[in-house]
Parts: C-alpha cells; structure tokens; sequence
C-alpha cells in the first residue's frame, strides 16, 4: 500500500502551472506519511489571541541554536535545524487561522501537512542532537542518526499507509537506543564528550521537563497553549545549554532563565 496523500486543501493544479518554489512542498505532502491530528491538536485553540499566539512566540528561543551553530560554522547544522524552525513556525501560523489546523491552508499546502513535516523534522533533530550529544565519529553511527528515523518513518508510513505521532516516537527511541548501545560498543565510553555536572544537570533537566510537557495537551487540550508553549521553551534551552558546551560562544546564555537558576544548585 503507498503512503496516505493529505489532499484536504491540497493544490490541485499540474506541476507545470505549480510557482517553482510550491514544487518542493507539494512533493514533501504526497511523499511524507500522513500524522493523524489528535485530539490535543485539533482543540487546541482558545480564542483568546494572546493565548494563541504563545505557541507561536515561544519558537524565536530556538534561533539561539543557530546561532551558535553559526559561530561554530556548522552550517550543515544550521541548515537542519534553520528547516526546524521555518517549519514550526509556519505549522503554528497554520494553527492560529480560521477554522483550526484540520481546515488551514498556507501557501498552498494543508495545516495538517505542515503540522507532519514539523513534528516528524522535530523528531528526526533530537537523533541528530544525541549524535552531537555522544560525540559520535564513525559514518555508520552518523548515518543511523541522520538517516535512521527519516527511513523507518517513510517505509513505515508507505506498509500501513499512515503512520501515528505514537509510532513515529517509538521509532524514533529504538534508533536513538541502537545509536547508544553501538556507540559504547564501537567507540568506547572514553570517547563521550565531557559535560560540566552543574550545567550538564540543567541541560537534562530542561530537555526532561520539555519531553514531558510535549504529550500532556492529549490530557488538558485546552491548556495546550501553555504545555506546548512549555516544550518549547524547556527545548530551547536544554539544547542550547548543550551546544554551547559542545560549541562555545563568548558571552552567549540560554535564551530562558530556569538553566542559568539550575547551574547554582549544588
């Protein structure tokens, strides 16, 4: 069976009648497997704009990620997760339009469209920061990393047509566990790039808190406004706590407070 199309709102016309830069998005929404819309999701809006808009706001922590990226001149990294943040951000205007994200269209292409890419691209980063985070060296354990989730998803999505956030998370944790396991098999422990304990500490804590507010608007979806506002910026600044660690910036701090708070408990 092939992949699920996500045709609501879809742009019918030929590729030849198509703007060359509609071409890409059309291609990603017929070839990437549909994310059903849950329940937390398709709730999710409240009517109030400045509680709307939260979701919104709360992605602009995450540039501090491409700016240290950028610094370091890992401009492979800046183009991952510069696609990160132009697909959240675009999924959450989709989000915010008239009629919800089951029935929003942006630049063509369905809310529900952006709402896969983004959350699929999102999950496919965290195998990439674990590989930035273990310090792997070898191309096999790389390439599992960057090429491992996006793989499983696609040949997943194309056997049962379809494939859901739940699955798409347990794919993503059977690669990221294999990735650790061959890591301490083939490089050895001695090879894990060292990390500060007060800053490591408040790096795993915000990425622990972020991870756990992600799933909670299934339970409380009208507070999906906050929850996700939370994972976003717990996300932002356990990542960026990470890589400024990895990749120093002179003068440079996380983007929110509660890192910099945790680094004083001893």
């Amino acid at each position: 069976m092939g992949p699920k199309f996500l045709p609501c709102g879809a742009d019918l016309r030929t590729p030849g009648q198509l703007p060359r830069s509609m071409l890409l998005l059309n291609l990603m929404s017929t070839v990437v497997p549909d994310v059903p819309i849950n329940r937390g999701v398709s709730a999710a809006t409240t009517g109030i704009l400045l509680l709307d808009v939260l979701p919104l706001l709360t992605t602009l922590p995450a540039l501090s990620i491409l700016r240290v990226h950028a610094h370091a001149r890992r401009w492979g990294d800046v183009a991952a997760f510069g696609l990160g943040f132009a697909l959240a951000t675009t999924y959450h205007v989709a989000h915010m339009m008239p009629g919800g994200i089951g029935a929003a269209t942006l630049l063509g292409v369905p809310g529900t469209t952006w709402r896969t890419l983004d959350i699929l691209w999102a999950q496919a980063l965290l195998a990439r920061a674990l590989g930035h985070v273990l310090g792997v060296r070898s191309r096999p354990l790389a390439l599992l990393l960057n090429a491992g989730f996006p793989a499983l998803v696609l040949g997943v999505g194309r056997w049962r047509g379809g494939i859901t956030l739940g699955t798409a998370s347990q794919l993503l944790a059977l690669v990221m566990l294999c990735a650790l396991g061959l890591k301490l098999a083939l490089e050895g422990s001695a090879s894990l790039p060292r990390f500060g304990a007060a800053r490591g500490k408040a790096a795993v804590v915000c990425v622990v808190l972020g991870l756990t507010c992600f799933p909670l608007p299934e339970l409380f979806p009208q507070l999906y406004w906050l929850f996700h506002s939370l994972w976003h910026l717990f996300m932002a600044a356990g990542m960026v706590e990470i890589y400024l660690q990895l990749f120093p910036v002179e003068g440079m701090k996380p983007p929110i407070w509660l890192p910099q708070a945790l680094v004083t408990l001893h």
